[in-house]
């Protein structure tokens, strides 16, 4: 009875009837040796088996990172990977990023999760209004708050696409103790959906270890200087009252976002982007746009006397205002290409102020 506990009735009726097949004749005592011996053989190869495949759930949360220039703090299980990780960029240095992802990766399972700053802003009450408001079928919701000051939404899908490629699990928007708000999803790859108890347990145990990092948001007027990796010199800008500074990084070149923050339902557009690279691409093009259909408007930029490019984008009500020139200190073929986005002409105006007083310097 206790071989049949352990392996099974189906497993010990064939190793019995392989017994069987014998042409020896072994004694009672004989065969119960032989069944016991080859019991603990297949343990030896099970047991190892069953515990790497519960390995990706069991892991302790070693792994921690800050996030979105360390205000916050989140634990990864071990062996977790952060997409776009630079380590001359990122070692020992603010993480700029608005947007991380994170692979959790176990055979052909892969788990994503994404951090996301909102750059958005909203008061005390805005979890427990949103929990009211979004009372459905289709996800399972849940109110988190820590002695830190966080407050969360978790939001658990109760419905799925099993066949989509990235299948969201769940997602938490959180509002920090400063009142900024960021987003964190959860996905899995289809291969992995037979497993999505086990993961979703993992998510909440990687959401629920929010902590605050050591950055404290600065939203008052102030100068930033950031340092341009590898190139020997910084960007420096001044940032008016209630701006974040971001960074992004492409093959070609790094990107700073110059980011508003709103309120929570504030849709009003302002935004200045500084790409700097080999012949960063105009985005007027991506609104099938041509250069001959610009306005123009003299302006500086980097000590050169320019000529912005002024488009309206109709079909997204906003003003588009772009130029870019060489910068030789970079090095050789090395531009700076300066996008401003607003919807009203005023901030428009307000915004070029900063793209006058823009300075690389050593």
């Amino acid at each position: 009875m206790l071989l049949e506990h352990i392996l099974g009735y189906r497993i010990l009726k064939e190793i019995r009837r392989y017994l069987a097949s014998k042409r020896e004749l072994l004694s009672l005592s004989d065969r119960m040796k032989k069944i016991n011996k080859i019991a603990i053989i297949l343990l030896q190869i099970l047991l190892p088996l069953l515990s790497l495949q519960e390995k990706s759930y069991s892991q302790e949360l070693k792994q921690e990172h800050c996030l979105l220039r360390s205000r916050i703090c989140y634990s990864f299980p071990d062996g977790t990977e952060m997409a776009g990780k630079n380590e001359e960029q990122y070692s020992g240095a603010i993480d700029l990023r608005s947007e991380v992802t994170f692979t959790i990766k176990s055979g052909k399972i892969n788990a994503i999760i994404t951090i996301k700053d909102l750059f958005k802003t909203a008061d005390t009450g805005i979890i427990s209004l949103l929990m009211k408001k979004r009372n459905d079928t289709l996800f399972k919701n849940e109110i988190y708050k820590t002695a830190e000051g966080f407050s969360a939404f978790i939001s658990t899908s109760q419905k799925y696409d099993s066949l989509a490629e990235a299948i969201l699990l769940n997602s938490m928007l959180v509002r920090e103790p400063s009142g900024l708000l960021h987003q964190v999803s959860f996905y899995i790859n289809n291969i992995g959906f037979s497993k999505r108890k086990n993961y979703t347990e993992i998510s909440n145990r990687i959401f629920k270890s929010i902590k605050k990092g050591l950055g404290t948001p600065n939203l008052t007027a102030h100068r930033e200087k950031i340092d341009l990796q590898g190139l020997e010199r910084s960007i420096s800008l001044e940032l008016p009252s209630g701006f974040i500074l971001s960074q992004d990084s492409k093959e070609n070149y790094v990107i700073f976002y110059l980011n508003r923050i709103q309120t929570f339902t504030d849709t009003n557009l302002q935004k200045v982007t500084i790409c700097i690279g080999k012949d960063p691409a105009y985005f007027f093009g991506q609104y099938k746009l041509d250069i001959n259909q610009s306005t123009r408007r003299q302006g500086r930029l980097l000590s050169h006397d320019i000529q912005w490019l002024q488009f309206y984008i109709k079909q997204r009500h906003f003003y588009l205002l772009e130029q870019k020139v060489p910068c030789k200190s970079l090095g050789e073929g090395i531009s700076v290409l300066v996008t401003i986005a607003a919807n009203e002409m005023q901030s428009l105006d307000n915004l070029l102020l900063i793209a006058k007083d823009l300075k690389i310097t050593r």
